[in-house]
């Protein structure tokens, strides 16, 4: 709230030039809502609403007839309040900056007269030709402040101009827009509320209108166009770049009678709404209201892109690590690449499943932010870092005692058990910092800071590979290790992407906000939730994993080039899957944070919306595995046959990229609520119930060969995908909230 002494000292002229016949001082209201843990990447919507409290017209004094109802002339202001009231229920995901000017417009001694000059906040000069017209001087000063914060949209509401009552009736608000879009959204909840809104011009001849001989405007434009040439004024006080819409609710406003909407008077804001389980206020501010959603909608789909994207980066840098260790140890021959293949497989299958508590730290983390509770993140951490201690102690204990043991498990060569064996030893070491990496990077993830992670991983990615080229082939004077210098180069990546994920933590201000490395942050009270999120993740981890397994068991029956191919399909299609987690993650994290506020349909929209873009993005794959199979087989094998017997099914993939989009994204979603335990009973019953029996059945005993084996992935992603949104359909996981 500014005052007089605040609004000399910001210039704002318009609102102390009207102001200054009254004997009530103006006031400069300023509100602003964001969602919890928004940041920058919500738009900031300015709202801008005329407040003038009563309205005699000034020296310019109004007839006497109706003089009553100017108490009514602060409905833009009540419109906007109301906005931002409604907004704020309903957990909108928006910014709004709400800006107020209030005064009275009254007619004593030191009124402003007509042909006095004002000075406003812009520094442009106004010649103030009718003091009646005092709605837009106040607004002009408004608008100025409100785009000096750089908004993505501003939209301001008055009751301006009798001519647009003359134009349009008590049925429509005019409606000035100098963007499409948002005068679009405008028009389309003006018709879903009743609250109609009809176009009106704003063009170069309406400014001309307005100028002054000794000011560089005047604050009327004679008697033609009196809506447009008001909306003209206010224009100018707004950034050309800046989309703008300004309602003239003059008409709408104020109502003689009752209606359908509510009783006769002001219909700005009804105080019905200030009480629990009222509707949201009708007049302008549900019209509004609207519109900001409607904003929002676009907004949330700019929000799910941009966590998106650092995620699925994240994801391609984790696969490409894996590629160039295949790449670099290639060059030593086929034995030292089956070796680190065989080897890096049970790193993976170990360290990925007992990982899985970064699931229950990234829902946890999401909806202690939604909740407003960012001091006990901190605690979520410090508790899932000590479950990881302690299983990836067990891990590398258990691997370094018997390397040679678990290599026997897996290959029966000699050759490939003996250098497996020496990779294990090498790369167990960084199971610890691999396992703390991923948990730092969900809770990263859970706040929303997606493109940690990403940055880490790339960072990453660089390292290892310079690390592989020094020590697998002893370059910079490092010591020649071959697969050992592969294995040393993950693991010391892994604890420079711990140190660096550390750096981040430690930062002044993500350890006050969070009580990130704080003392006492053990929660023996998490364990428990953490847990019950953790094991389901972990079972659904490695039953997917022994499943693939098994598929590739069954190719081999089919023979060897059914083996190569599918392994070929495979790689290029892990790339179409990277897009699906990176949507499924960001939609984990706003799931989890809707709900920790109590905002279950943006639960809802969020998770609506992440299957919107993922399966915009895995289509196009589909859509390239369809039409160009043989160039994308190309870029992985030479192989004439082998291009060959991969086409069919990589076109097969193709068909069901859109239902494993839907697939992915909704079991981010349902983990975001906690309800992991429904994803992974479906992903494992269709996995070893369905995926299995019928790739056997087509490939094997039908011998439907490769082709039909492929119709077990087929069936599997189809049906997942139906599970997935069955279950999201049910609602079942709106009451599986992890924190208490």
């Amino acid at each position: 709230m500014m005052g007089e002494a605040q609004l000399r000292r910001l210039g704002m002229g318009g609102v102390l030039g009207v102001a200054q016949g009254s004997a009530r001082p103006p006031q400069f209201v300023v509100l602003e809502y964001a969602p919890r843990g928004a940041g920058r990447r919500l738009p900031l919507i300015a709202l801008v609403g005329k407040g003038v409290t009563f309205d005699s017209g000034g020296i310019s004094i109004k007839p006497s007839t109706d003089m009553h109802e100017m108490k009514g002339d602060m409905g833009g202001a009540a419109a906007v309040l109301g906005a931002a009231l409604i907004a704020a229920r309903r957990g909108l995901r928006a910014r709004l900056l709400v800006v107020v000017p209030a005064v009275e417009n009254m007619p004593d001694g030191g009124a402003i007269r007509p042909g006095d000059v004002l000075t406003m906040a812009s520094g442009k000069t106004v010649e103030v030709l009718n003091t009646d017209a005092e709605g837009r001087l106040i607004l002009a000063d408004a608008l100025h402040y409100a785009c000096k914060r750089k908004p993505d949209y501003v939209i301001d509401a008055a009751t301006l101009t009798g001519a647009c009552v003359v134009a349009l009736g008590d049925g429509f608000a005019g409606l000035f827009c100098n963007h499409t879009a948002l005068g679009d959204a405008l028009d389309r909840a003006g018709g879903d509320t009743f609250e109609r809104v009809w176009p009106l011009p704003l063009v170069k001849e309406h400014h001309k209108l307005i100028e002054s001989g000794i000011a560089d405007l005047q604050n009327i434009g004679g008697k033609c166009a009196g809506a447009s040439t008001a909306a003209a004024f206010l224009a100018e006080f707004v950034d050309d770049e800046t989309p703008w819409a300004h309602l003239d609710i003059a008409g709408p406003a104020w109502t003689a009678k009752p209606g359908p909407l509510g009783p006769k008077g002001a219909t700005g804001l009804r105080g019905a709404a200030d009480r629990p389980g009222a509707r949201d206020p009708g007049g302008s501010g549900r019209l509004m209201t609207e519109a900001l959603s409607r904003i929002s909608r676009r907004a949330l789909a700019r929000t799910i892109l941009a966590l998106s994207v650092p995620a699925i980066l994240a994801n391609v840098s984790q696969t490409l690590m894996g590629l160039v260790d295949t790449l670099m140890v290639g060059q030593l021959g086929a034995g030292p690449l089956a070796a680190v293949g065989v080897a890096t497989l049970l790193f993976s299958a170990a360290a990925t499943t007992l990982k899985a508590t970064d699931v229950a730290v990234q829902t946890m983390t999401a909806q202690l932010v939604g909740a407003r509770r960012d001091g006990e993140v901190g605690g979520v951490l410090f508790t899932a870092g000590l479950l990881t201690v302690a299983l990836a102690a067990a891990v590398t204990v258990l691997g370094m005692l018997a390397p040679g043991l678990w290599m026997a498990l897996a290959s029966t060569d000699p050759e490939v058990r003996r250098l497996g064996a020496e990779y294990l030893l090498w790369r167990l070491p960084g199971a610890l910092p691999f396992m703390l990496a991923f948990q730092i990077r969900a809770a990263c993830d859970g706040i929303g800071w997606t493109r940690v992670g990403m940055a880490v991983g790339i960072g990453m990615n660089v390292i290892n590979a310079l690390l592989n080229w020094m020590l697998i082939y002893g370059r910079l004077g490092a010591p020649e290790m071959g697969v050992a210098g592969a294995a040393l180069a993950s693991t010391l990546a892994s604890w420079l992407a711990l140190l660096a994920f550390l750096a981040v933590l430690a930062g002044r201000g993500p350890r006050r906000r969070f009580r990130f490395l704080a003392r006492g942050n053990l929660r023996w009270d998490l364990l428990g939730p953490m847990l019950k999120m953790s094991w389901p993740a972990a079972v659904q981890s490695l039953g997917a994993l022994l499943a693939v397994l098994v598929f590739f068991v069954i190719l081999g029956s089919i023979g060897t080039v059914a083996v190569a191919a599918g392994n070929v399909v495979l790689r290029i299609a892990a790339l179409s899957f990277m897009p699906g987690i990176g949507v499924g993650a960001a939609v984990q994290t706003l799931v989890g944070q809707s709900l920790g506020r109590g905002d279950v349909r943006g639960a809802v929209r969020a998770g609506w919306g992440g299957v919107a873009l993922a399966t915009l993005l895995m289509g196009a794959f589909g859509l390239a595995f369809l039409l160009v199979p043989d160039a994308l087989m190309r870029l992985f094998t030479t192989d004439a046959g082998l291009a060959a017997a991969g086409r069919p099914i990589l076109r097969l993939m193709g068909l069901v990229q859109v239902f494993d989009a839907v697939g992915l994204t909704l079991a981010g979603a349902l983990r975001g609520a906690g309800a992991t335990r429904q994803v992974m009973a479906t992903d494992v019953v269709l996995a070893w119930g369905l995926f299995l029996p019928t790739s056997w059945l087509c490939g094997v005993v039908l011998d439907g060969g490769l082709v039909g084996a492929w119709i077990g992935v087929l069936v599997w992603f189809f049906v997942y995908a139906v599970g997935m949104t069955v279950w999201f359909l049910r609602g079942d996981w709106r009451r599986a909230v992890a924190i208490n």
